[in-house]
């Protein structure tokens, strides 16, 4: 790790931990939260209103990431980053402190409503800024290494909120204090980043009149698509799974609960070993490789692994897509901070890819459960993650690989080189 900023990576990843923490963690309740903010006799609906409310959270994220965006691009990452992770804690705390329906009847969701949109458009320029700040801050070589171990925060993240979800089931604790807990990274998290240094390369372009160009509307495209796969798969995986195989399944909550947790250890491990492997084989190659076999077999794993099966199966199927989802994300900020020029890259990648979490990574486990209630299939639950990784596959097809595999060739060939020299007879 000699060639990354060790603070730029610790700030990095209390950022990221902290907004996946806030939006798994209400995911995680919502079986919980439902009823009480979105009272009704059908238990379906209540649901549905309350992952509707996950969704909308994502909604407002574009907002952030223009806001966010703008300041990163106009006055520096640094504050941008210290700005959104300070105020991204405050609607998480609110949150824990909002009375429910039978005490306020309709203003309690309303309310809950507001919240989600602040706390969306808090991290909308969170997770894309973090990353854009981390990779400029690191050598070539060690992009996709660092690329991994930034979005390890994210399960980081989901790990904390599966874990203060279970401990909410199984000590039967109140559903407040996993929002009330979320204070606690944005304070240390600000006094970390405003501590470090502005990134290099912005200011390097700083100092060259660099004017902005127009978008370029198919990088735009490609960003937007490579956040529909890896949010749609991720939130799939990860918060609609835990509401929906125990319906389908004999595995029971608590024990989705449980598998889900060992599922995001061990998608920490693969981000930042298969991050590490992508710097070698090439970023965009294993994007599509990890795009392709999600597009062939989630729906016939899901349809014998998952339905009417027991634990096995599912820890197979959860275990099997966490590994090509890392596979997928590991590499994607050092992928991405190559579409847009330094002077307009925070903005223009916060809004592209923010605009494609909305649409596809957000409403996820909304329209994953929509397409259940009206086929009656289980495994049709997985045609919305099937259309996204088809968008993510074809964001990256056609970007090149080359570059990133030569590099190998060339590492390979000094390796042997260097073992033929050690074993040559030496001359006198």
């Amino acid at each position: 790790m000699k060639n990354i900023n060790k603070k730029v990576l610790l700030a990095s990843l209390i950022g990221t931990s902290l907004e996946f923490y806030e939006f798994v963690v209400y995911g995680f309740l919502a079986p919980i939260m439902s009823p009480l903010f979105f009272p009704s006799t059908d238990s379906f609906v209540s649901l549905v209103s309350g992952l509707g409310v996950f969704a909308l959270g994502f909604f407002a994220r574009p907002i952030g990431g223009i806001i966010f965006g703008y300041i990163g691009d106009s006055y520096g990452r640094k504050k941008a980053l210290a700005f959104s992770i300070s105020l991204m804690s405050i609607p998480t705390c609110l949150i824990g402190l909002l009375p429910t329906y039978a005490t306020i009847g309709w203003v309690a969701p309303l309310l809950l409503i507001v919240c989600r949109l602040l706390q969306g458009i808090c991290t909308g320029g969170e997770y894309n800024g973090a990353g854009i700040f981390l990779v400029e801050h690191t050598k070539n070589g060690k992009k996709g290494f660092a690329s991994g171990f930034l979005i390890a925060g994210c399960v980081i993240g989901t790990f904390l909120g599966s874990s203060m979800s279970f401990l909410v089931h199984f000590f039967d604790l109140s559903w407040r204090w996993p929002f009330l807990l979320g204070i606690i990274p944005g304070v240390v998290g600000y006094y970390i980043r405003v501590s470090l240094k502005e990134s290099p390369v912005f200011e390097e372009a700083k100092k060259t009149f660099m004017p902005r160009t127009k978008i370029n509307l198919v990088s735009a495209l490609r960003a937007g698509g490579i956040a529909s796969c890896a949010a749609s798969l991720f939130y799939f995986l990860f918060i609609f799974c835990n509401s929906f195989i125990p319906q389908v399944s004999a595995v029971r909550q608590d024990d989705i609960i449980i598998i889900l947790t060992v599922a995001s250890i061990a998608y920490l491990v693969f981000l930042i070993v298969l991050g590490w492997i992508s710097d070698y084989v090439g970023h965009t190659i294993m994007m599509k490789c990890a795009a392709l076999t999600t597009i062939l077999f989630i729906y016939p794993a899901f349809s014998y692994l998952v339905v009417g099966k027991g634990i096995a199966g599912v820890v197979v199927f959860l275990f099997a897509f966490s590994f090509l989802l890392a596979a997928y994300v590991a590499p994607s900020h050092a992928v991405m901070v190559n579409f847009f020029p330094v002077t307009s890259r925070y903005s223009r990648l916060s809004l592209s890819y923010t605009i494609g979490l909305s649409l596809f990574g957000g409403t996820a486990p909304m329209f994953s459960m929509m397409i259940f209630r009206e086929l009656q299939i289980p495994s049709s639950s997985t045609f919305f993650v099937l259309f996204c990784a088809i968008l993510g596959f074809f964001s990256v097809y056609k970007l090149p690989y080359e570059e990133n595999l030569n590099k190998f060739r060339r590492r390979l060939r000094r390796l042997n080189s260097n073992q033929t020299n050690a074993l040559s007879p030496i001359k006198l």
